[in-house]
């Protein structure tokens, strides 16, 4: 125990020194912020017509609500589609039509959620190739 609490103090210390950043629920050097930060782009919506819409960190479900609220005003979708019910976030009402959410809820590799109800799209597929993460879906689906 008393090797983790040593490596706890250094990285504190490194922390404030400014040889090492917190990002996420990591501490990394800080030559390899730049590719940290660089990563946090692969991370957004992804729409059923394979559009990908990146979001900054930490932003996704303010993105879905700001987006619906756009439908909703071009009248693509109605107030009761752009309502969330008991226990649902926005996000939820995306993944309902279709939406493939790409984050990094504990900060060191790509999860993607989706509502397995639905079918994802050959765009959709293919963006996932396109960036190397076609292997997130083989667990729940195929």
């Amino acid at each position: 125990m008393g090797k983790y609490l040593d490596q706890c103090c250094e990285n504190a210390w490194d922390v404030i020194r400014g040889r090492k950043k917190i990002i996420g629920n990591r501490i990394i050097d800080i030559e390899d912020v730049e590719e940290a930060v660089n990563k946090r782009e692969e991370y957004g919506w992804l729409a059923p017509d394979g559009t990908f819409y990146p979001v900054e960190f930490g932003n996704h479900q303010a993105w879905a609500s700001e987006y619906l609220l756009i439908l909703y005003h071009e009248g693509k979708i109605s107030y009761e589609q752009a309502k969330c019910k008991d226990k649902e976030n926005v996000g939820d009402l995306l993944t309902d039509m279709g939406w493939i959410l790409i984050h990094n809820p504990h900060g060191y590799d790509f999860k993607i959620t989706r509502n397995l109800s639905k079918r994802v799209t050959n765009k959709q597929k293919d963006y996932l190739c396109s960036i190397g993460k076609i292997d997130l879906l083989e667990k729940d689906f195929v």
